[in-house]
């Protein structure tokens, strides 16, 4: 609940301001909002829009202008919680990493599944092999997305084509060699969801993590291009 960008929370604000209902009953402040600009704003407009927002765990409606000043104290501390939690869990990603430790889970990483804990080359290997030749031996990108739509290439958890910046975040990515670099991307900021850059963090390159579905040489070679 940091971010408003919740598809049915957005729905429901907007047909409560189109007056479909005036009554939005919600377990806990927690529950409607965990980020204080967030729940001031919506609760505030909800109220102009004659559109009354009750908490039943904190017994307070937002219709009773008493309430609001213990509204935006329990709001602020539903919001700490949140980042209490998120702290934790940055902490434990941390640790693990130091150890070389990173869970990836099924269906996050075309050619892979993780089993007990490793990655394991699977039934769609062939394509990272493929893509990987054909770019060493000079085809472009298109060209690729051409022959894996030919050969009836699935990509990851979708039924879209093939296209060249999906063809080339995989020959990014050194994961395909065996190895794996932790941590790629700084960690994300707890209201926006997105990668905070203000923020300092180490990554980890850990050879031999698993078992390679392309060899170094070919890595290199696609590399250099």
């Amino acid at each position: 609940g940091t971010s408003a960008d919740r598809s049915e929370f957005k729905s429901m604000i907007s047909d409560a301001l189109q007056g479909k209902f005036d009554l939005i009953l919600v377990k806990s402040i927690s529950r409607f909002a965990r980020n204080v600009v967030d729940a001031q704003r919506y609760v505030h407009e909800l109220r102009a829009a004659n559109v009354e927002v009750r908490f039943e765990r904190e017994g307070i409606s937002s219709f009773d202008p008493s309430s609001d000043m213990v509204f935006n104290l329990l709001a602020a501390v539903a919001q700490e919680e949140s980042r209490v939690i998120s702290e934790n869990t940055k902490w434990s990603y941390r640790k693990n990493a130091e150890h070389g430790v990173r869970h990836i889970g099924n269906n996050r990483v075309l050619g892979y599944d993780e089993v007990d804990g490793v990655l394991v080359p699977n039934k769609d290997a062939w394509i990272i092999r493929l893509i990987f030749e054909e770019y060493a031996n000079g085809a472009s990108m298109v060209e690729i997305t051409d022959k894996l739509t030919e050969a009836g290439a699935k990509r990851l958890r979708s039924d879209k084509p093939f296209t060249p910046d999906v063809i080339g975040s995989i020959l990014d990515n050194n994961i395909y060699t065996g190895d794996r670099l932790i941590q790629k991307q700084a960690p994300k900021n707890l209201l926006t969801k997105r990668p905070d850059l203000t923020v300092s963090f180490e990554q980890y390159y850990v050879s031999g993590d698993h078992k390679a579905i392309i060899g170094k040489d070919l890595w290199v070679k696609s590399q250099l291009r």
